[in-house]
């Protein structure tokens, strides 16, 4: 999150980015994890780390079981993640839908943690498809 923080202000960390790929191994290797470095990474310098990125977002849309990554949070720091990697529209959707299935009768996504993150994620989506459109 620091990395996350500091990439939004313009503050690059380079010896944060490489620890983190240095460190990234199978104790680390979980969606919701993955995720968040990827972010970072990208709010980072994303042409840097460009290759450790492709590679863990493909990983990411490997692990997807339904459409979803068990967990509503832990699937829509995925999504983020992979919308910011650039992932085409057509890879992320069965994931939205998938999203928008879990929505429960009284709009939420049973807790307050999961309805803000899938509200970021429907918003992202829909900034990409109007990007796209837009093109």
């Amino acid at each position: 999150y620091a990395l996350m923080a500091l990439g939004d202000r313009g503050i690059k960390n380079k010896y944060g980015c490489e620890w983190l790929i240095h460190n990234y191994g199978p104790k680390w290797e979980h969606a919701g994890t993955t995720s968040l470095i990827i972010t970072a990474l990208i709010k980072q310098d994303r042409e840097k780390y460009r290759d450790f990125i492709k590679e863990r977002a493909s990983w990411l849309l490997s692990k997807r079981i339904d459409s979803g990554w068990t967990y509503i949070a832990t699937s829509n720091l995925v999504i983020q993640a992979l919308i910011l990697a650039g992932v085409e529209k057509e890879d992320i959707a069965p994931s939205i839908k998938w999203l928008l299935e879990k929505q429960q009768e009284n709009g939420s996504w049973k807790d307050i943690i999961s309805t803000t993150l899938s509200l970021i994620s429907l918003r992202m989506y829909l900034d990409k498809l109007n990007s796209i459109s837009e093109e």
